[in-house]
């Protein structure tokens, strides 16, 4: 009876201890598993990114040439073609719009100086001109020997077109447009 007690015991111990080995066999198979599948889900999304990541930028789409400084756009000689005027009451009314065309209005603009030449080139005008920028917005002045000072804002410039725009509180602070309250003036240039 001792004996088949003993082998009793030794059956459990024994039947104990795989219980334990197959526990711990149980634990470390579910964390290989665990490791396996981060790996596996990790793989997908990394050659996702990598072919995301490699591919050529699409040749159709145009890319803007990067815009040079207005000061150095602006040089060079560019013909006035439209003036548009637009008088305002005191209301804020329109009274009267005007727009002019011209064919031959040159303005040549140096470094820091406007020259508008005359017929014959005796009666030419101009000035010297600054370039400032405020609150995101890009102004003109210039002070005209004829007319005095004018500031203007500069609304589009490209290589080929440009526009200045007068509006009523840039007029108050030009001497050529001060005495006609309530006046849009628009200047537009071609090359």
């Amino acid at each position: 009876m001792a004996a088949l007690k003993f082998l009793n015991l030794s059956e459990s111990k024994i039947s104990l201890q795989l219980v334990g080995i197959n526990e711990k066999h149980k634990t470390h198979i579910n964390r290989t598993k665990h490791k396996t599948m981060k790996k596996l889900l990790l793989l997908p999304i990394t050659i996702c990114l990598l072919f995301a990541g490699c591919q050529d930028p699409d040749d159709d789409v145009d890319m803007p040439d990067p815009q040079a400084p207005i000061s150095e756009v602006i040089k060079g000689e560019w013909n006035l073609s439209t003036g548009t005027w637009i008088l305002h009451d005191t209301a804020g009314n329109i009274v009267s719009e005007d727009t002019a065309h011209f064919d031959d209005n040159l303005w040549i603009f140096s470094e820091d100086d406007i020259l508008i030449p005359g017929p014959d080139d005796h009666d030419a005008r101009g000035g010297a001109y600054t370039l400032t920028k405020s609150e995101g917005k890009n102004y003109i002045e210039f002070n005209d020997k004829f007319d005095g000072y004018a500031k203007f804002e500069i609304t589009a410039i490209t290589d080929n077109q440009m526009t200045w725009v007068m509006n009523d509180s840039l007029a108050a602070l030009s001497e050529v447009y001060s005495s006609n309250p309530g006046d849009y003036r628009q200047l537009e240039f071609t090359r």
